[in-house]
């Protein structure tokens, strides 16, 4: 659970530093034990925060490692508790929604990933979505969200942080200095 897979389309350069040093290049990453550079967030903004729940460290991670390079290093252990262990794929019942929402807005509106990569990670998520419908014990609730999520992800966008903050103007404030920087 939570870890990262192999980049692909990595250069041999890329490939050769991570192995040195007992690392995996990566193209993408979930929030647990995420390290990230100052620098990379002064010049790439915070996470979307209307992805919350979904996509938002897929989102976030793409977006900061699009020209940069990153690494998964197994040699570095996080304990994550969660009430189950489980894969993405599991059955996620109503929630699914936001799964694909999240994901057509990634694939329609993000910069994060490059063409070829929007096709990539399009299709293997639509082979994911067809999976984790067929092994639901409920498959009528994840096809309504996936209509649901489809439908809006197409047809809304995510808002600015600042604006999806503004009813609470400390943070707000916060977040649109962080992203003027």
């Amino acid at each position: 659970m939570n870890t990262p897979r192999r980049k692909p389309f990595v250069g041999g350069r890329e490939a050769r530093d991570a192995e040195r040093v007992g690392a995996m290049p990566i193209r993408s990453t979930s929030f647990v034990s995420m390290l990230v550079r100052a620098n990379a967030v002064r010049r790439h903004g915070l996470p979307v925060v209307d992805y919350f729940l979904w996509n938002d460290d897929f989102e976030y991670s793409t977006r900061l490692l699009r020209d940069a390079d990153g690494v998964f290093v197994p040699s570095s252990v996080v304990l994550h508790k969660t009430a189950k262990f489980g894969s993405t794929d599991a059955d996620p019942g109503p929630r699914f929604y936001w799964e694909v929402r999240n994901k057509v807005w990634m694939l329609r509106a993000s910069r994060s990933l490059r063409p070829a990569e929007k096709l990539l990670y399009g299709g293997s998520s639509l082979l994911r979505w067809a999976r984790t419908v067929a092994s639901s014990s409920d498959r009528s609730a994840l096809r309504d969200a996936a209509v649901k999520g489809w439908h809006d992800g197409w047809r809304t966008a995510p808002r600015p942080n600042a604006e999806a903050l503004g009813d609470q103007p400390a943070t707000a404030a916060l977040v649109a200095d962080l992203e003027r920087r």
